[in-house]
């Protein structure tokens, strides 16, 4: 799969286990711009599977694409629904922690992702684990 097949007439809808989210050519994007980067929106998970981890892993899927095709991702922050369970801002913070997109825009909230910006775990030195277990 390759987001460069995704253009203007024909999004991508892609979903994983009961999160869906819809890929397209960002027509808010100054032309020059469009060629490598892609818009993600319409990010849900159905209610019976919200807090099991199928955004993340679908985000993760999407994030590991644009990186392969070398492609700028941005979206713009906004619950789904009236009653949605999560704020802005924790949508923010999820974003920011485990997919490296970085605030762009305040109002409405718009954020990017470079590729191969997705945070990595910290590396955990030996000596420090066997000095742990010394304790």
């Amino acid at each position: 799969m390759s987001l460069h097949q995704v253009s203007t007439v024909k999004p991508l809808i892609m979903s994983v286990d009961g999160a869906s989210c819809r890929i397209s050519v960002s027509t808010a994007l100054p032309v020059h711009m469009r060629p490598k980067t892609r818009e993600v929106s319409n990010i849900y998970t159905q209610p019976d599977k919200r807090g099991t981890g199928q955004a993340t892993k679908l985000m993760k899927i999407v994030c590991d694409i644009a990186d392969k095709d070398q492609m700028s991702l941005i979206l713009f922050v906004k619950p789904y629904g009236q009653n949605a369970p999560t704020t802005e801002y924790d949508l923010v913070e999820w974003y920011q922690r485990k997919f490296g997109f970085v605030m762009i825009q305040l109002n409405p909230i718009m954020m990017v992702r470079i590729p191969d910006s997705t945070p990595k775990p910290p590396e955990v030195k030996q000596e420090l684990i066997g000095e742990c277990n010394e304790i």
